[in-house]
């Protein structure tokens, strides 16, 4: 058995109960999405981030921009929509100090539509 997928399937039962169902329900990508943000918790700050990591251990992308190789990359959509799918049920969320300066952003575009 490939060791990456050991490493995510003893990942995936270490979880509370609740969790481990939500996680295995999950596609190859979502799998794939929640070993990187176990393993890398910057990534959970930043889709572009994360969409890097993705690409380069995941599709091996070199950075060439030959149409044939672009095409064969997951697309980015399905990486951030299974980081968000992620989110809503309470996993990987943001580091605490994101999620404090994204709510005082939110704030502050609160305060400057109440404003306007």
């Amino acid at each position: 058995m490939n060791p990456e997928l050991k490493q995510q399937k003893l990942f995936l039962y270490s979880q509370p109960t609740f969790y481990a169902k939500k996680l295995e329900e999950l596609r190859n990508t979502e799998k794939i999405v929640v070993w990187l943000l176990h393993h890398n918790s910057h990534l959970r700050n930043c889709d572009n981030c994360l969409i890097k990591a993705y690409e380069l251990q995941v599709d091996k992308y070199d950075g060439t921009l030959s149409h044939e190789v672009i095409s064969k990359l997951t697309p980015k959509e399905s990486i951030t929509r299974c980081r968000r799918k992620l989110n809503e049920i309470g996993l990987f969320l943001p580091t605490a100090n994101v999620s404090k300066l994204r709510s005082v952003a939110q704030e502050s575009v609160k305060d400057w539509s109440v404003e306007a």
